[in-house]
């Protein structure tokens, strides 16, 4: 992403790579502006487009016309996830996308990961949600050991 340099070798991104970071800390958004002005802004799609994607994520109504800056930490997660999912990413990078969430919001959150086409990395600590989105490998720490996800579940771990 750009964000720590390497400490040895170089990374490499193809010129179609879109990435689209999602951030436990918010840092991206001007908390001023209104549900549907952040949403217009950070995918470039119209008003009509931005209310229909929003109800998705559960901002109905007037919802839309709230300020960011007071919405719960649920409600900025599932605004930052919708944004992501209304830009054309082929990577995501979430770290961990269901803090903050109550049960509904995650189940909103991950069935729209799960419509997802591109490629996702994900940090959680919730093995539900990760279970659910049926990821071909895990990376694990501490062991720093990439396996493939079928022999976590089966308790065989073994490196890749």
């Amino acid at each position: 992403m750009g964000m720590v340099k390497p400490d040895l070798g170089e990374v490499i991104g193809s010129p179609e790579l879109s990435i689209g970071y999602y951030s436990q800390e918010f840092e991206t958004f001007d908390f001023t502006k209104t549900v549907i002005e952040t949403f217009c802004g950070k995918t470039q799609k119209d008003e009509g487009f931005a209310r229909g994607f929003l109800a998705r994520f559960l901002f109905l109504g007037n919802k839309v016309f709230q300020s960011v800056g007071s919405l719960s930490g649920g409600e900025k997660t599932r605004l930052s996830i919708a944004c992501l999912m209304g830009k054309d990413n082929n990577l995501l990078v979430l770290d961990e996308p269901t803090t903050y969430l109550d049960l509904l919001s995650q189940r909103v959150i991950l069935e729209s990961l799960k419509e997802y086409k591109g490629t996702m990395i994900v940090v959680s600590h919730t093995a539900e949600f990760i279970k659910e989105l049926a990821p071909q490998k895990a990376f694990l720490f501490p062991e720093q050991k990439m396996v493939f996800w079928d022999n976590v579940l089966l308790g065989r771990i073994s490196e890749i």
